[in-house]
């Protein structure tokens, strides 16, 4: 999915109506291309983190793709560079989630199996337990 011009109040809703349509199988990640988002305002933010709800209700990722700099900077400054994995191109977060999904295991535990500790190189997921209402 791409989405271009202004991710904001008014046009929110467009992205909103959609998830409902977006049907997921478990284990899919849905790509966010935002190559041609002009600005981001929090209504749109909060679209961006229904579609990972959605995502994650459907027990499926999401990433995004080409966000521009000054998108980025929002992200970084609210904390979504943690809850969303990002990459440069859609087809580097294709590949990335192919490269997570063939991995025999991609959770290993590591040290003492006592203390449980993990050492995991999976693709980022973010945050599970940010949600909106």
């Amino acid at each position: 999915m791409e989405l271009t011009g202004e991710l904001d109040y008014d046009s929110c809703t467009q992205v909103l109506d959609l998830l409902p349509e977006v049907s997921l199988q478990a284990g899919q990640q849905p790509v966010i291309d935002l190559t041609g988002i002009t600005s981001c305002d929090p209504s749109g933010i909060t679209a961006l983190i229904a579609a990972r709800n959605h995502a994650l209700a459907g027990q499926a990722g999401i990433a995004l793709a080409t966000v521009p700099r000054h998108v980025s900077r929002i992200f970084s400054v609210v904390g979504l560079d943690q809850v969303f994995a990002t990459h440069p191109t859609a087809q580097a977060a294709e590949a990335a989630w192919t490269r997570h999904m063939i991995r025999p295991n991609p959770r290993s535990f590591v040290g003492d199996p006592k203390k449980r500790t993990t050492q995991d190189d999976s693709v980022p997921t973010g945050n599970p337990g940010l949600q909106t209402e």
